[in-house]
């Protein structure tokens, strides 16, 4: 998203809590732009091809999450939400065992949003296992008092993300997300 009032472009990468970001701008800026041509779900490439001056003069920041927990959550809202491709990613109903029908290389690793090569690209990152202490600095550098963020789309039952893994499958997320874990600094324990 990109808010002109606040001089800040937030890169929503999917799984992340960004939701939660973009209600909190939205509601202060009303004509921040979510969008980007027809995407919700925008890399750097995008914003800084549409938005140009903007991206030269903005603040821009993102949000990471465990690669791990991330693939969980994801499995739980195509698993339990009314999500268009529901069908096809479930197979069966584990998720160790939907795993190898589920599409998983379908989804961005998180660096592609906000990396060139292994550089990130935003001013600021927020990890989502600390997201409402770090929204708090991107609060600061946009010049808005500290506020605590929305709950958006949480999901229905907690669940402890480890719980969904055996080694193989550990070491599958891992391998497909490692540069994400290298990146952002990643162990399977870290929520």
């Amino acid at each position: 998203m990109i808010s002109h009032k606040y001089k800040c472009i937030f890169i929503h990468i999917p799984k992340t809590g960004g939701m939660a970001v973009e209600s909190f701008l939205t509601e202060r800026d009303p004509d921040a732009n979510i969008r980007v041509g027809n995407r919700y779900h925008n890399n750097w490439h995008k914003y800084k091809k549409y938005f140009k001056k903007e991206w030269d003069e903005y603040f821009k920041f993102s949000v990471v999450r465990n690669p791990w927990a991330r693939i969980v959550s994801k499995y739980l809202m195509y698993k339990h939400g009314n999500h268009v491709h529901r069908e096809r990613f479930f197979q069966r109903n584990d998720f160790k065992d939907s795993l190898d029908h589920w599409r998983i290389r379908c989804d961005k690793p998180q660096h592609s949003f906000i990396c060139k090569g292994d550089d990130i690209v935003v001013d600021h990152v927020c990890r989502f296992e600390n997201l409402a202490e770090d929204f708090k600095k991107v609060q600061t550098q946009l010049g808005i008092d500290a506020q605590d963020l929305p709950v958006v789309n949480k999901s229905r039952s907690p669940y402890d993300y480890k719980d969904f893994y055996n080694e193989g499958v550990k070491a599958k997320i891992g391998e497909l997300f490692s540069r994400d874990i290298d990146i952002f600094n990643y162990k399977f324990e870290d929520c």
